[in-house]
C-alpha cells in the first residue's frame, strides 16, 4: 500500500485468506476432538504442520516486503517515516524468527525433539510493533500540524545531500559526459521498461557510481531517480498512444511501459501531460492538439 496506494479488495482478500481458513480448521478440529471424532495424535500432527507453515510465512513475507521497500523511493516526509517504520518491523521479525530457529536447532540437538513452541517470539515482537506504530503516528501528526517542520526536514536532507556532492568533486565537464552516457543508454536499451529497475541496476550497466547519478539528476534535472525513469516511461506511453492501429487498454499500456500498477501510471501521466491516459487518447483520436505540460 505504500508503493501503490490503490490496492484492490480482491488482493487484500487473497492475502488474508489463510486467516479465516485456519480459524475454521481450528474450530472444526476442536469440535471433533471434544466429540471424540478426532484423535489427539491427529491434533498434534496438525499443530506441528501449522507451526512450520506459519514460520515459513513469517520469514517469506517480511523478506519479500523488504525487497519491495528497497526498490521504492519515498518522496515526502510521511512516506519516509512509514518506510523507516516498516523496515524496523521487518528486521525485528526476521531477527526473532532467526533466534527462534536457532533455539529449535539447539533444542533438537539436546533432546532429539522438534516440538519447541516459538510463538512467544513473534508475540513479543507484536507488542513492540504497537509501540513503534504509536510512535510513528505521533511523528506523522507532528509533521502535519507543523508545516515549517516539513520545510526544515527537506532543508536538512538538502543540506546533507549538498555536503555529499561537495565531497564527490563531480565537475561540470564530468556531468556533461555522464549525462550523454546515461541519455544514450536510456534511448538505446530502454531499460526504463523493466518494472523492477533500480538505481543500482543503472549504475552497474553504465559503470557510473550511484552517488554521481543521484547528483547529476538532482543538480541538472531537479528530480530523483524514479521521477527520471517514469518520465521516460510516460514518453513511451505517449508514443504508443499516438501509434496508428495500436489499440491497448490502459492497464496493458501501463505494464508495457514498465509501471507496476495502473494507479501510479495514471498519476504520473496526468502529472506530465495534464490529462489521464484515457483522456489523452480520446483527444488524439479527435485530432485535438495536445500540449505536454
Amino acid at each position: 500500500m505504500l508503493i501503490s496506494p490503490e490496492v484492490s479488495r480482491r488482493t487484500i482478500a487473497l492475502h488474508m485468506a489463510p486467516l479465516p481458513l485456519f480459524t475454521l480448521v481450528f474450530f472444526v478440529n476442536s469440535f471433533g476432538y471434544l466429540r471424540g471424532a478426532i484423535s489427539p495424535r491427529f491434533i498434534d500432527t496438525y499443530s506441528y504442520i501449522y507451526q512450520w507453515f506459519s514460520i515459513v510465512s513469517l520469514i517469506i513475507y517480511p523478506m519479500v516486503s523488504w525487497r519491495l521497500l528497497k526498490k521504492h523511493a519515498a518522496d515526502d516526509p510521511t512516506a519516509v517515516l512509514k518506510k523507516k517504520l516498516l523496515t524496523v518491523i521487518i528486521r525485528m521479525l526476521l531477527s526473532a524468527m532467526a533466534l527462534g530457529l536457532a533455539g529449535v536447532a539447539v533444542y533438537y540437538l539436546k533432546t532429539g525433539r522438534s516440538d519447541l513452541n516459538l510463538w512467544i517470539l513473534p508475540y513479543g515482537c507484536f507488542i513492540v510493533f504497537l509501540v513503534l506504530i504509536l510512535r510513528y503516528k505521533m511523528e506523522t501528526v507532528n509533521i502535519f500540524r507543523n508545516t515549517p517542520e516539513i520545510s526544515s526536514t527537506n532543508a536538512t536532507v538538502e543540506l546533507t545531500i549538498n555536503k555529499q556532492y561537495k565531497k564527490s568533486a563531480l565537475d561540470e565537464k564530468r556531468m556533461d559526459e555522464y549525462e550523454a552516457v546515461i541519455r544514450g543508454f536510456m534511448e538505446k536499451s530502454k531499460i526504463y521498461l523493466e518494472p523492477e529497475i533500480s538505481l543500482e541496476d543503472l549504475s552497474e550497466r553504465v559503470a557510473i557510481p550511484k552517488h554521481h547519478i543521484t547528483q547529476l539528476l538532482s543538480e541538472r534535472f531537479n528530480k530523483n531517480f524514479y521521477t527520471f525513469i517514469n518520465e521516460y516511461r510516460i514518453q513511451e506511453a505517449i508514443s504508443k498512444l499516438k501509434a496508428p492501429g495500436l489499440d491497448l487498454n490502459i492497464l496493458s499500456l501501463a505494464y508495457d511501459c514498465g509501471f507496476n500498477s495502473k494507479s501510479s501510471f495514471n498519476s504520473y501521466f496526468k502529472k506530465i501531460t495534464g490529462l489521464t491516459p484515457s483522456a489523452y487518447r480520446k483527444e488524439i483520436q479527435q485530432n485535438i492538439p495536445v500540449t505536454i505540460q
